[in-house]
């Protein structure tokens, strides 16, 4: 998706029961892809609920706040 501000996103859901081992090593591989394609590209990995406390991985409620301001 391409907000207003022309940021490219990538948002990867998850339901909230798969927050396990596989999930963190997407999380570690889209942030090193967010790092790799520059500024004007964001990498989120978004729960249901859950908060799994790790910078890049947002519960919905979090997430669409962060959205918005993009």
């Amino acid at each position: 998706m391409r907000t207003r501000s022309g940021k490219i996103v990538i948002i990867e859901t998850k339901g909230d029961h798969l927050a396990n081992e596989e999930t963190l090593v997407k999380l570690h591989l889209g942030s090193a892809w967010q790092e790799q394609a520059g500024p004007g590209y964001r990498y989120f990995l978004v729960f249901q609920d859950k908060d799994i406390s790790m910078t890049g991985a947002y519960p919905m409620s979090e997430f669409l706040k962060i959205l918005a301001e993009l």
